[in-house]
């Protein structure tokens, strides 16, 4: 049984409802470290986890690892949607490792990186859990650029494993246009 370990935000603006919204999951195998100091695995190195991919720190000694290691995807928002969020399913192995932060980039023209959406609170339950990032203060329009989004993990030993289970971009429709 996999836990929601958080929910959206109550906030809601006229018209958007948690009904109303959708989740685009992504592949999350296709994850990518945000340096060297992260390995990847495909196979679940966690006993009694189910499928997922394996985040682990790189480096050998304890503290040698940079503080902020991270994954991250590149993620497209489909015609006639907005991105409001992220969901993240994951799993730990020890409870002193968690994902730190979900972040949400937007590569704009003229070539910039804008960040759309921080959620810094943490996810700390060992799982198998899900949960959903605040309801980004804009909604984030795919139209403008392509999105990366990228998990911050605390690894705290090199022992440690984060198992990500599933990763998604949450949806809402975009407002219609009125026609002329």
């Amino acid at each position: 049984r996999v836990a929601d370990a958080g929910s959206e935000s109550e906030d809601e603006p006229a018209g958007a409802t948690p009904e109303t919204r959708t989740v685009l999951w992504l592949d999350h195998y296709s994850l990518k470290p945000t340096s060297e100091s992260v390995r990847v695995s495909p196979v679940t190195e966690v006993p009694g986890s189910l499928d997922g991919l394996t985040v682990r720190s790189a480096r050998g000694a304890v503290g040698s690892a940079p503080p902020w290691q991270g994954v991250e995807i590149a993620a497209g928002v489909p015609p006639g949607w907005r991105a409001v969020g992220v969901r993240v399913c994951w799993q730990l192995d020890a409870a002193r490792s968690h994902i730190r932060q979900v972040r949400i980039s937007q590569v704009q023209d003229p070539p910039e990186s804008a960040v759309v959406q921080l959620d810094a609170d943490g996810w700390t339950t060992r799982g198998p859990a899900c949960a959903s990032t605040k309801r980004a203060f804009s909604p984030i329009d795919g139209s403008k650029g392509a999105l990366l989004v990228s998990l911050y993990l605390d690894l705290k030993d090199p022992k440690d494993r984060v198992v990500i289970r599933g990763i998604g971009l949450v949806l809402e429709p975009a407002p219609v246009a009125p026609k002329p």
